[in-house]
């Protein structure tokens, strides 16, 4: 019986802590949850506080901007109510002046109507600026004394009405040629046949000759023709890119220095190659001058020869 009430002490004690212990978890729950509603329930009072004070200084700044607004609007009235003041009274004092310096106006003609407006309405575009003022001061005395008089309007008479002859233009008719006869001229026969000579050439100069006729280009030896062939070299590059002059430059062996540097330096160079330099090219012209001008004079000599 003892042991059984022992042991049921035990178990009730047993019981007490487990209880106390669940008290003790739900109060703890309890506490928790109340201080998580507080915190949430505090920052919603702290964004309350931040947007009525954003609110306040909101209004705050469109009731400064409305009365900045008013106040600008009060000065522009008050300031264009002084100068409306400022110049009805110069314009009266000029006219005063003007008046007294003149004498009283004669008015001559319809009589003048005069339109007043209410002192107490405002509007803009009754402000006068002084050199229209000064115009309508000058000519108010000016006026039409009679109009002018039409004359008499023409009368004409039924004539009939002007009538031309319609534009024709002129049909074109071929001219006929007339085909002139052949005039017919006597034959005119020398009196003695003339044998030329063959004139004698240097074996030097008649290989510069053969040299000079085996060239790329015929027929072509003198300054004039050399820049001539030299304008057509520059005609035939001036067609051509960059990238192109630049390849040719480096086929031929010359430096690129540019667009127009090149030009100029692959006509030189072709030139070169056509003709040579300047001063052999006027060797040999030189050289075929003298044996011309010597065949001329044997063939002269022989001709004289013959006549005799």
């Amino acid at each position: 019986m003892q042991s059984q009430v022992r042991e049921l002490g035990k178990s009730m004690a047993t019981m007490k802590e487990y209880i106390e212990r669940d008290l003790a978890k739900k109060e703890e729950k309890t506490r928790k949850k109340a201080e998580k509603n507080e915190a949430e329930i505090r920052e919603a009072e702290e964004r309350e506080a931040k947007a009525r004070k954003a609110r306040k200084k909101a209004e705050k700044a469109r009731s400064e901007e409305e009365r900045l607004t008013a106040m600008k609007k009060d000065m522009d009235m008050h300031v264009r109510i002084t100068v409306k003041a400022v110049m009805k009274e110069s314009c009266s004092e000029i006219r005063d002046v003007l008046l007294s310096t003149k004498g009283e106006p004669s008015w001559k003609g319809k009589k003048k109507v005069t339109y007043q407006s209410d002192e107490g309405e405002f509007s803009d575009y009754e402000v006068v600026s002084s050199d229209t003022e000064d115009i309508r001061v000058g000519t108010w005395n000016l006026c039409i004394n009679e109009k002018r008089k039409r004359g008499v309007e023409p009368v004409f008479e039924d004539s009939p009405r002007m009538e031309l002859q319609p534009k024709r233009t002129k049909r074109r008719t071929p001219r006929r040629v007339t085909a002139k006869p052949p005039t017919f001229t006597p034959r005119v026969t020398r009196s003695k046949t003339k044998t030329k000579k063959k004139v004698a050439i240097s074996p030097n100069t008649k290989e510069r000759f053969v040299a000079a006729i085996k060239r790329n280009t015929p027929a072509k030896i003198g300054i004039l023709k050399r820049y001539m062939f030299q304008e057509h070299c520059m005609k035939q590059l001036k067609d051509l890119d960059a990238i192109t002059l630049q390849n040719i430059c480096n086929e031929e062996g010359i430096p690129y220095g540019g667009k127009i540097d090149a030009m100029f330096d692959l006509a030189e160079h072709r030139t070169y190659k056509e003709y040579g330099t300047d001063e052999e090219d006027e060797a040999r012209d030189e050289e075929a001058k003298e044996p011309e001008e010597e065949g001329v004079g044997e063939v002269i000599d022989e001709e004289v020869e013959d006549d005799q």
